[in-house]
C-alpha cells in the first residue's frame, strides 16, 4: 500500500531544483541512486522517499511497509548509528557486499543546536572511502549538500510547524473539556461532518484539511465564555446570548496571529468569524448573507446544528434522526445553505463511515485500551495523525490516575466513536514517554456483520429477574447487538450481571438473553457489546423484520424530501 508526504511547502522550482541537486550529486560521488530517508520531529519514526515524484500530485510516494522504528541506543544498525552521531557514514565493499553506500545527514542549526532532519542515502557506489572523502571534501560538492538540506527543510519547517498546531489544538480541548464537558466531543463530530460535506463538493485534500481543522477550533471562542453560562440548564437572559455570540470574533481573534507561522492554514480564522452567519442573514457577527458568506463557514454552521440535535446538551435530550432530517429540510434557504442541506439529509440517511476514512483525519477523540498483566488499562486522550505514524497523547488527568502503574505494552486496541457508532483498531506501538505514545501502524479490526444505520433504539437492561437501566442501542443484528450507556448511570450497576435486553422497537418490545462481551470507555459513556446465546430463530426474524423496516422508511423519506 502507497502512501504519499505532501510538499505543499515546496513550489515548483524547489522541488526542480532539490532533485536535481540530488542528481547532480549522485553523479558527482559516482553512485547509481539516491534516496532521502526522512525522520520526524522526534527521531521516534522514518521511512525512505524514492528520486520519483509525482507531479500531479506535488508528493514522494513512500511505501507503507518501510516506516521503521528508530532507536538512538542502538547503534548496530546503519540508520540507527547516524541518528546518534549526526555525521557522515561510509559503507565500503568487502566480500560481502558488492557495492558501497553513503549517508549524508541533513542538518538545519535551531536555536544554536544542529537538528537532523533528514538523510540522503546514496547506494551502487564503487570508489573506496579515500576516493569518497576526497570528492566530500571538494566546495562544489559541500555547496550542493548544503541546497539540499536547505530546499528540504522548507518542506520540514513547514511540518513541524503543523505538528505544533495540532499540539495546542490538543491543549485546548483539555482546557474546554473542563469548562463545558458535555461538549467533549462535538469538535469533532463537526469536523467529521464538514469533511464529508466538502469531501461530496469534491474539495482538495489541502481544502479538506483547513476545512477540517476550522470545524474542529469553531468554538475555540468560548474559552471567553463563562463556564456556568456554557453549562446553564434554563433559558439564556438577553445578555447572556449576548455574550455567547461574542465567541466567533473571540475565536477569530485568538487564530489570526497563532496561524501565521502555518501557510497551510492561512484563512481560517475568517471561517471561524463567519460560523454562525445565516443564509437569510439573521446571523451574527456581521449579519451577512447567502453566497456572501464563506462556503467553509457555511458547510460549518450546518454540521454545528446537526450535531447539536443529534447530541444530549445541559438543558436538553438529543433529537431523533427524523427530527434532524426534518428541521434541516425546514430551515433551507433560511438558517442552512439550500444545496448544502440537500447533501446533509443524503449523508443523515445513509450514516456512512468508513474506519480507513476516519484514520486520515489530522485529530480524533478516543480510547487507548493497554493490556496489562491483570487485566487492562483504559487511557483518554487525542490520537494525532503526524507526517510518520500517530502520536496518542493521554489526558493529564487519565495520566494522573494510573500514574506509573502502567505496563507499557507494544500492541494496544483504539476506540473512536461517531454518533454512537464506536470504531476499532489495532494499534502498534514502538515507544513511550510521558504522556505521549508512538504509533506505527493502526488497522481496523474486523468487526461482526452487525446492521448500523443512524438509528438509536431504546432498551433496558435485564439482571438476574428485575428490570434495570435504560439503555441506547445503536448496532444491531442477527447474533448480537451494542448500546451505550452514561457513566453516571452506571455506579451501581454491574454489566457483566446483564443477562437479557429488551430491545424497544416502534411496534413492539423483544427480549434477547445473552452475555456482555466488551466494554469500552469513551468520554462520558460506556459502550457495550453484548451476544446472543440461545434466543429462537422467531426473536431472530423479529429483529431482521424491524431493521429491514425502518431503514425502507427512511429512503422513503430521504426520496420525499428530495422531491419536495
Amino acid at each position: 500500500m502507497l502512501k504519499s508526504i505532501d510538499l505543499k511547502a515546496l513550489n515548483k522550482d524547489n522541488r526542480k531544483e532539490l532533485i536535481q541537486s540530488c542528481n547532480e550529486l549522485r553523479d558527482i560521488l559516482e553512485f547509481k541512486e539516491w534516496e532521502i530517508i526522512v525522520f520526524n520531529d522526534d527521531n521516534i519514526l522514518g521511512f525512505r522517499i524514492t528520486q520519483n515524484i509525482d507531479n500531479k500530485t506535488d508528493k514522494f510516494h513512500i511505501n507503507k511497509n518501510n516506516i521503521y522504528y528508530f532507536n538512538s541506543d542502538i547503534d548496530d544498525d546503519h540508520i540507527k548509528k547516524l541518528v546518534k552521531e549526526k555525521r557522515v557514514l561510509f559503507i565500503g565493499k568487502d566480500e560481502n557486499v558488492s557495492e558501497s553506500e553513503l549517508y549524508i545527514p541533513l542538518i538545519i542549526n535551531k536555536e544554536n543546536e544542529k537538528m537532523l532532519i533528514g538523510t540522503l542515502h546514496l547506494s551502487g557506489g564503487y570508489n573506496d572511502v579515500d576516493s569518497i572523502i576526497k570528492k566530500l571534501e571538494e566546495p562544489k560538492v559541500s555547496l550542493l549538500v548544503e541546497k539540499i538540506s536547505d530546499k528540504y527543510s522548507i518542506h520540514y519547517t513547514s511540518s513541524l510547524d503543523e505538528q505544533y498546531f495540532k499540539n495546542f489544538i490538543h491543549l485546548i480541548f483539555e482546557i474546554l473539556n473542563e469548562k463545558d464537558p458535555i461538549m467533549k466531543s462535538h469538535p469533532y463530530n463537526v469536523a467529521y461532518l464538514s469533511n464529508l460535506l466538502g469531501q461530496t463538493l469534491g474539495f482538495p485534500q489541502e481544502r479538506l484539511e483547513k476545512l477540517y481543522m476550522a470545524a474542529l477550533l469553531h468554538d475555540v471562542g468560548k474559552l471567553f465564555i463563562d463556564s456556568r453560562i456554557l453549562n446553564k440548564k434554563g433559558s439564556l437572559t438577553d445578555e447572556e446570548r449576548s455574550e455567547i455570540e461574542k465567541h466567533s470574533t473571540y475565536g477569530y481573534n485568538i487564530l489570526k496571529d497563532i496561524i501565521k507561522k502555518n501557510n497551510s492554514l492561512s484563512g481560517i480564522e475568517d471561517i471561524i468569524l463567519q460560523h454562525h452567519e445565516r443564509f437569510d442573514g439573521t446571523g451574527y457577527p456581521n449579519r451577512i448573507k447567502g453566497n456572501s458568506i464563506l462556503l467553509e463557514s457555511r458547510i460549518i454552521f450546518l454540521a454545528d446544528a446537526v450535531d447539536a440535535m443529534l447530541s444530549k446538551r445541559a438543558y436538553r435530550d438529543e433529537s431523533s434522526i427524523d427530527t434532524v432530517i426534518n428541521q434541516v429540510r425546514l430551515n433551507a434557504g433560511k438558517q442552512f445553505d439550500p444545496k448544502l442541506s440537500r447533501l446533509m439529509i443524503t449523508i443523515l440517511v445513509n450514516n456512512k463511515r468508513m474506519e480507513n476514512m476516519i484514520l486520515e483525519e489530522p485529530l480524533l477523540l478516543g480510547t487507548l485500551v493497554v493490556p496489562q498483566l491483570n487485566g487492562i488499562k483504559n487511557l483518554q486522550g487525542t490520537l494525532i495523525k503526524k507526517n510518520i505514524g500517530y502520536e496518542f497523547k493521554v489526558n493529564i488527568s487519565d495520566l494522573k490516575n494510573n500514574g506509573d502503574n502502567i505496563d507499557k505494552s507494544s500492541e494496544a486496541v483504539f476506540y473512536t466513536q461517531s454518533k454512537g457508532l464506536v470504531y476499532e483498531y489495532d494499534t502498534k506501538i514502538i515507544n513511550w514517554e510521558d504522556s505521549n505514545i508512538y504509533i506505527s501502524d493502526i488497522t481496523p479490526k474486523p468487526s461482526a456483520n452487525f446492521f448500523s444505520m443512524s438509528w438509536e433504539i431504546e432498551g433496558n437492561l435485564i439482571v438476574g429477574k428485575s428490570i434495570g437501566s435504560e439503555v441506547t442501542i445503536n448496532k444491531i443484528g442477527g447474533d448480537s447487538l451494542s448500546f451505550y450507556i452514561d457513566e453516571e448511570n452506571v455506579e451501581n450497576l454491574d454489566l457483566d450481571d446483564v443477562n437479557a435486553i429488551i430491545i424497544k422497537f416502534d411496534e413492539e418490545k423483544t427480549l434477547v438473553q445473552g452475555e456482555v462481551i466488551r466494554t469500552v470507555r469513551i468520554e462520558n459513556r460506556i459502550y457495550v457489546d453484548f451476544k446472543f446465546i440461545g434466543i429462537p430463530e422467531a426473536t431472530r426474524d423479529v429483529i431482521f423484520r424491524q431493521i429491514f423496516k425502518k431503514q425502507a422508511e427512511l429512503k422513503k423519506k430521504a426520496k420525499e424530501l428530495f422531491e419536495e
